[in-house]
């Protein structure tokens, strides 16, 4: 993903600042998504939630294979 941003005239600096920019929204993203999980985990935990979301994953999955068949 980094070379679109990046020009043949583009410094080693620039290409280290975009690298780093990138690990820490990365990071940043991965840690506002654990402390979502953490906050809502008793939640996630009951089994009517987990069957649930087990069906529409489970349903989402038919969806994608069958398109997949489909398209073949």
């Amino acid at each position: 993903m980094l070379p679109q941003f990046l020009t043949p005239e583009s410094t080693i600096a620039e290409s280290l600042l975009l690298a780093t920019t990138v690990g820490v929204l990365a990071t940043l993203w991965q840690l506002v998504i654990v402390a979502g999980v953490h906050r809502i985990r008793a939640w996630l935990q009951r089994r009517r939630v987990r069957r649930t979301l087990d069906g529409v994953t489970g349903t989402a999955l038919l969806g994608f294979g069958a398109v997949l068949a489909v398209d073949a």
